[in-house]
């Protein structure tokens, strides 16, 4: 199984601070260098990240036969 981390964009800080309940409009704010960014970006990017791991994994569970 892979771990998949959110991350500031322009930083690389994991502190990230969003409302609770947020909308895909909702304000995401990095605790590292203040940046901000929208929730449904941020949510789009982890999708995307996982979708890469979950490719790799695939990948290298048909390389080890």
């Amino acid at each position: 199984m892979t771990d998949v981390t959110l991350k500031c964009g322009k930083c690389g800080s994991k502190q990230l601070q969003v409302e609770a309940n947020p909308k895909d409009d909702s304000v995401v704010t990095c605790g590292g260098c203040g940046s901000t960014g929208s929730y449904g970006d941020v949510m789009r990017q982890g999708k995307a990240e996982i979708m890469k791991a979950m490719q790799r994994e695939l990948g290298n569970m048909f390389k080890r036969r």
